[in-house]
């Protein structure tokens, strides 16, 4: 968690001697991490070594640690990905909270939007060398796909609101 909040300081940190040297200013960084751990729901886990944590619980200690500094725009590269169902919608209600309260503006790539539809303030679809943004209700329909994409797409809504795009049949490859 500390690379997050020393990662811009040169050399090796001498945890013993920062504590003797400047015992106020370890007491506050302790708290600030702390904080931030709590604030992302890992204080159960955050002491355990990265390879024992779970890919939810992993994606939850990235997030802290992008956190630490206290942003003003956090970019996020497929948060959700490979991530179970349970876990998506954590991660997904976690960054819009972190949004809400701390005044984090978001960046999210993903190519499944489903897990964060309900979260989203604005989405852009881009292909083609061309873009649409928008509210998601406004971009995410059939005729804007299918415009963007330049091959029809139809969007279906389930009795839940879950939205489902489908593209064309895949082409089989010619075979030679």
């Amino acid at each position: 968690m500390r690379l997050g909040l020393d990662g811009d300081r040169w050399g090796t940190p001498v945890p013993l001697l920062s504590r003797l040297l400047r015992p106020a200013a370890h007491r506050a960084r302790q708290e600030q991490i702390a904080s931030v751990i709590d604030l992302v729901g890992a204080s159960g886990y955050a002491h355990r070594p990265i390879g024992q944590c779970s890919g939810g619980e992993q994606q939850r200690l990235l997030i802290a640690q992008a956190l630490i500094r206290r942003p003003q725009l956090l970019v996020l590269d497929e948060p959700l990905d490979s991530l179970d169902v349970p876990s998506q919608a954590g991660i997904s209600a976690l960054i819009q909270r972190v949004c809400r309260e701390q005044g984090v503006a978001v960046l999210l790539v993903a190519h499944d939007v489903n897990p964060i539809l309900t979260y989203l303030d604005k989405v852009v679809y881009v292909a083609g060398g061309t873009a649409v943004a928008g509210r998601p209700a406004d971009v995410i329909t059939a005729d804007t796909l299918t415009r963007l994409y330049g091959t029809p797409i139809d969007v279906l809504h389930d009795r839940t609101g879950r939205l489902v795009v489908v593209g064309q049949r895949d082409v089989p490859a010619e075979h030679h």
